[in-house]
């Protein structure tokens, strides 16, 4: 009889300890958001430094390793882009104010045009090698236009972008004389695989080729 009269009593304390849990937990997962995210500020300005830096990159030699290091990089904002938006939902659940990260958006924008001018770099490299060495007959000859015309486009646009960046406009530069000057033989490679193009034609070429 006593214990069923404690009865109300006891639940009213096993609520409020489940309700202190709560709040504890709350508050350690709080905690663990909030130390999240000053990590993550410390990496994005180590990610600053690094992208504010990517203007010593200047030795066409070695575009296969700056390629590299600009898909590291690219990799690592994508995470960061995913954290970020991890984050802001958990304060979001926490009744907080989302973070606004503006600062890896600049970063990100202000990466842009190094990732274009290497990964363009390194696709002129390979496409040149495969063009030049690799079966004729195994060219699409609007892939190869396609190709062409894109990292023209994309050389044009990074002179314009780095005109303030010396040794990258150097660069630039140099990939797109380089183009400009493979142009006539693009043209060469669209005539000999377009389609229209028979066994009187490449015997006609034979003769003339000797």
């Amino acid at each position: 009889r006593w214990g069923a009269c404690r009865w109300p009593q006891r639940l009213v304390e096993l609520e409020e300890a489940v309700a202190q849990r709560a709040e504890d937990d709350r508050r350690a997962y709080e905690a663990e958001l909030s130390g999240q995210q000053e990590e993550f500020q410390q990496e994005l300005e180590e990610m600053c430094s690094r992208v504010a830096g990517f203007d010593q990159y200047t030795d066409l030699s070695r575009v296969r390793h700056v390629a590299g290091v600009v898909r590291d990089v690219e990799t690592a904002l994508a995470d960061f882009e995913k954290r970020t938006s991890l984050f802001n939902q958990r304060e979001v659940l926490f009744g907080k104010e989302a973070t606004d990260y503006e600062r890896l958006s600049s970063v990100v924008k202000e990466f842009e045009p190094y990732a274009n001018l290497w990964q363009t770099a390194d696709t002129w490299r390979r496409s040149q090698k495969d063009w030049l060495d690799g079966s004729l007959l195994a060219l699409d000859p609007d892939d190869v236009s396609r190709v062409f015309e894109q990292m023209q486009r994309a050389m044009a646009k990074a002179v314009k972008t780095f005109q303030g960046v010396p040794g990258c406009l150097a660069v630039a530069k140099n990939l797109k004389e380089e183009l400009a000057s493979f142009s006539s033989s693009v043209q060469v490679v669209t005539a000999l695989r377009n389609p229209g193009m028979r066994d009187r034609h490449w015997a006609a070429l034979g003769e003339a080729l000797g």
